[in-house]
């Protein structure tokens, strides 16, 4: 590892399928990188003398036209816990609707 992987939080939120992705595999990807980001920001607050990071993160899967926001934390085992999709949040791209309701949501 390189000096400048080492020693910043380097993480993607965000996991895209095509329409005939697997959501259960959105979820794993998802969940991985989930991981990973919050454990390198805890890690990276630590040596800063920050103590433990431990704030939610909103993340989001994509799969086909369905958006899904879920948010992810540290419990004080340091277990990531992904939370299930956030219901108000959820919406699809696939109508009119769906898109305006993006562009509000913004």
């Amino acid at each position: 590892m390189d000096i400048a992987t080492s020693s910043r939080a380097l993480f993607s939120g965000n996991e895209l399928k095509p329409n005939d992705g697997d959501k259960a595999e959105a979820h794993l990807q998802l969940s991985v990188w989930m991981a990973a980001s919050l454990r390198k920001k805890s890690e990276l607050s630590e040596r800063a003398g920050q103590g433990r990071f431990t704030l939610p993160e909103p993340c989001i899967t994509i799969v086909g036209h369905e958006h899904s926001v879920y948010f992810a934390h540290l419990d004080s085992a340091d277990n990531v816990q992904l939370l299930r999709p956030d219901e108000r949040c959820n919406f699809s791209t696939d109508t009119i609707g769906g898109e305006q309701r993006e562009i509000v949501h913004q």
